[in-house]
């Protein structure tokens, strides 16, 4: 049974997934449940696994990040979403963010912000 915060993290692109999951499980308190490419697979993952935060794109196709930020904040509310984008006056960032996302981190940030991020909207 996997103990601390448990995420998905949802993005189109396969090595920004790969190079999250690497972040985030180098902290002995995070594990990475499960990835999505599309919103649409992100809110399956919650639906299926629970988790606490999802990392979640803004920008994807088959269902974006705003979609799915409400559909989630619909389905299971008690899963907190983190929105990352690479634009920072993002107009789809501020809308997710009104759509329930409890944070916003920028893709071109501080790497090691990701996981402090995490556990703060955990």
């Amino acid at each position: 049974m996997e103990s601390g915060i448990r995420v998905v993290i949802a993005d189109d692109h396969p090595f920004t997934r790969y190079g999250l999951r690497v972040l985030l499980e180098s902290a002995p308190d995070i594990t990475v449940v499960a990835e999505a490419c599309n919103g649409r697979e992100a809110v399956q993952q919650v639906l299926e696994l629970h988790p606490d935060v999802v990392v979640m794109d803004v920008r994807m196709p088959g269902g974006d990040g705003l979609w799915a930020t409400q559909e989630i904040q619909r389905v299971r509310p008690t899963t907190k979403v983190l929105v990352h984008s690479e634009y920072e006056t993002d107009p789809t960032v501020m809308a997710a963010m009104r759509a329930g996302a409890s944070g916003f981190l920028l893709k071109a940030g501080d790497i090691a912000q990701i996981t402090s991020a995490v556990r703060d909207v955990a």
